[in-house]
């Protein structure tokens, strides 16, 4: 009688198991909770003290449909990462909002995905196709991880000294198209290092000038780029100096400079990487006369 009744309660702890793991397994969603509401997706992050991941495609975008079939519909990514944060998906060109995001935050390649806080501030993004696994790591990495932006910039307050950090904040805002914010970390990184120890300060000339050109201020731009020459003359920039400074005349509407800088660049550097561009705006002059 006794082993009769182990046996059906033996018998009753392995139902009851079974019956909790698949009411948990019901319980689990079966898709991302996505919303299209930038309003919504705030007013749901501050209140469940979430980051937002918002995800801007387009109609044409066979990436996009790519990372919508593989990797937003694996079921790891929903187990693990559906209640974790805010899901808001925009169309970067039919949805208002998706116009406003993608302008706002200058995205310009598809699918872009970007972590927001509940404020609507950037930390980080993640740009084309990522498979799951990659896409899970690299979320949890942007979240909070050593390498995240917010961290990034943590540490920079922490350390103002450090020509690396001030280096790698200011190249994380050229990613975002924001360059005001770069300008004064790569003014910080020269400033740090004027003989160029760390191998930054050539570079952060070259980005400085870029950031300036691209806010408009040509005539500061090509300072920047004297600067860099004159500062550096043996350094590995000063032939990408040479064909920026091309197009910022080309830009500006400067035709004849541009073309006898060029021009000058293509003799000097013939092998470097932007020799085939130089070449296509000469070969305008030359179609046009």
């Amino acid at each position: 009688m006794r082993r009769d009744t182990s046996l059906l309660l033996l018998t009753l702890g392995l139902c009851l198991v079974v019956l909790v793991g698949y009411s948990l397994y019901r319980s689990l969603p079966d898709r991302l909770p996505w919303i299209q509401s930038y309003e919504q997706a705030l007013k749901e992050a501050q209140l469940g003290d979430k980051l937002i991941l918002a995800y801007l495609y387009t109609d044409w975008c066979g990436y996009c449909k790519k990372m919508e079939a593989e990797t937003f519909t694996d079921k790891t990514v929903i187990d693990e990462m559906s209640d974790r944060y805010v899901w808001l998906k925009l169309n970067a060109e039919t949805d208002e909002e998706g116009r406003r995001l993608q302008e706002r935050f200058n995205i310009t390649g598809y699918p872009g995905l970007l972590l927001l806080n509940g404020e609507g501030q950037e930390m980080e993004r993640i740009s084309g196709f990522v498979p799951p696994g990659a896409f899970r790591e690299r979320v949890a990495a942007a979240a909070g991880g050593p390498g995240s932006f917010v961290s990034l910039l943590r540490t920079a307050g922490r350390e103002p000294g450090s020509v690396d950090v001030q280096y790698r904040v200011a190249e994380k805002y050229i990613e975002r198209g924001e360059f005001s914010p770069a300008i004064d970390h790569l003014r910080r990184v020269i400033e740090l290092d004027p003989d160029n120890n760390s191998g930054k300060a050539d570079l952060s000339y070259y980005y400085l000038a870029l950031s300036l050109a691209s806010q408009g201020n040509e005539e500061m731009a090509l300072l920047e780029l004297d600067s860099l020459v004159s500062s550096f003359p043996r350094s590995d920039y000063v032939a990408d100096s040479a064909f920026l400074r091309g197009q910022i005349y080309y830009h500006s509407g400067n035709r004849a400079q541009a073309e006898k800088v060029l021009a000058a660049y293509v003799q000097d550097f013939p092998e470097h990487a932007h020799v085939s561009k130089a070449r296509d705006i000469l070969a305008e002059r030359e179609e046009g006369e």
